[in-house]
């Protein structure tokens, strides 16, 4: 076989191969996508009957499947019940999650699963967290004062397999438009000269 041919032969496997490798096989495993989120703040904001935390956000992807919030039990002593609501961008609620004070750590995520929704990317969602805790300071939930936004981190769900495919090729695509390119570009670089010398020793 001509070493032109050998070579393209290569080529196209490695092609074939990095498909399989980046898109298709994680298409078929992963099921559940990390979607937007805000995990910076700091601050311990106390929880309480008189200070409820509404945090709006816009889903960035389709097929939303869970909130998390971040809170604080000090000590595990607090055995309050807190509400964890999905709301559309009327306030309507969709989804609730009651849970308990010994539920919650010092600190730790309290993650809110439920069947996915069929949301479009762009549908704005509301996340509100009460209390019927009387006390200030003996619960908290993670936030920023000045703005009264909290932390949150949401998932979603791929639909079906071409779904998930297309999903992930957008997360690639905008991995690489957000990566760093000297990065991206000393990688090429290193490819193209692997493969330059695998030809001339065909």
């Amino acid at each position: 076989m001509p070493k032109i041919s050998k070579f393209f032969i290569l080529i196209i496997s490695e092609v074939f191969f990095l498909l399989f490798l980046l898109i298709i096989l994680p298409s078929f495993l992963i099921k559940e996508r990390p979607g937007v989120y805000q995990t910076s703040f700091t601050e311990t904001l106390s929880l309480d009957t008189k200070n409820s935390f509404n945090q709006e956000f816009i889903s960035d992807q389709n097929n939303l499947e869970s909130i998390s919030v971040l809170l604080k039990n000090p000590a595990l002593i607090n055995k309050s019940q807190v509400k964890i609501e999905l709301q559309d961008q009327n306030k309507n609620t969709i989804r609730s999650l009651n849970t308990s004070g010994i539920s919650i750590g010092d600190p730790s995520w309290i993650n809110f699963k439920f069947p996915y929704i069929n949301s479009q990317k762009g549908d704005i969602f509301i996340v509100k967290v009460s209390t019927d805790n009387p006390l200030s300071d003996h619960l908290y939930i993670y936030g920023n004062n000045e703005n009264q936004n909290i932390n949150f981190k949401t998932t979603y769900k791929s639909s079906s397999i071409i779904n998930s495919i297309k999903e992930n090729l957008d997360y690639r695509k905008e991995t690489i438009l957000n990566s760093n390119h000297f990065y991206s570009i000393y990688y090429l670089t290193i490819l193209i000269i692997t493969n330059i010398l695998i030809f001339f020793s065909l």
